[in-house]
């Protein structure tokens, strides 16, 4: 039984743990990516705003067909 009550309040612990290191993870980010990762080193492909006419007409019907 008290083997048990250890087991579980090790386990309770743990998680709690995890959860406040995440948490504290979470709240002391900064703005951004400020990881080692690369992902700000990588250039964005910038998609046009609008839509082109051939993309609204390409699919159309023409009249009397």
């Amino acid at each position: 039984m008290v083997e048990q009550l250890a087991l579980v309040a090790l386990v309770s612990i743990a998680s709690a743990a995890y959860l406040g290191r995440r948490a504290w993870r979470t709240w002391s980010a900064k703005s951004g990516c400020a990881g080692g990762c690369g992902c700000a080193a990588t250039k964005k492909v910038e998609k046009p705003a609008l839509i082109g006419v051939e993309e609204l007409t390409g699919r159309m019907r023409e009249r009397g067909s």
